[in-house]
């Protein structure tokens, strides 16, 4: 019988959506946003700031974020693994 650790190597601990998924909705709020601030619509500064600082800047990290998960996806489930074993269960 193989140990627990040797049956969990092989399986992925979190499978990723495909990639244009998990953009879509930061990149989407990237992208409109910008245009109504190019847009020249929004007169107030105020506004022009708090939508650049709540939408802008989030979404930019979460972006950020999401190709940073793929890029090192396959060594995060190593890592994982690796911690896994060494936990006292």
């Amino acid at each position: 019988m193989a140990p627990i650790h040797f049956k969990l190597l092989f399986t992925p601990l979190f499978d990723l959506p495909p990639l244009g998924i998990s953009l879509a909705l930061p990149v989407g709020v990237l992208i409109l946003t910008t245009l109504v601030l190019w847009s020249g619509r929004i007169r107030q500064p105020l506004l022009a700031n708090g939508l650049c600082v709540a939408l802008l800047l989030p979404a930019v990290n979460l972006t950020l974020v999401v190709i940073g998960l793929y890029a090192l996806g396959g060594h995060l489930n190593q890592f994982w693994m690796d911690l896994a074993q060494r936990l006292p269960v």
